[in-house]
């Protein structure tokens, strides 16, 4: 389900996902997944404690539904 909005800042009419507005994409805050794993800490997204790249999968990608 998709609701059309009218983007003040855009200028323009843009389509929300109003059905993924619920969705958990924030962590609990002793929990920083974009830190690195540090050495007796949780396990994060960094498995090393020094880095120069991190790439991400995007778990919450947003796709179309198919009809």
């Amino acid at each position: 389900m998709s609701e059309l909005r009218f983007e003040e800042l855009r200028g323009e009419q843009v389509v929300y996902a109003i059905h993924r507005q619920e969705r958990t994409f924030l962590p609990s805050r002793d929990h920083c997944p974009l830190c690195p794993t540090q050495p007796g800490g949780p396990e994060t997204e960094i498995p090393f404690p020094a880095f120069e790249i991190v790439v991400f999968d995007n778990r919450l990608h947003a796709s179309a539904p198919r009809r």
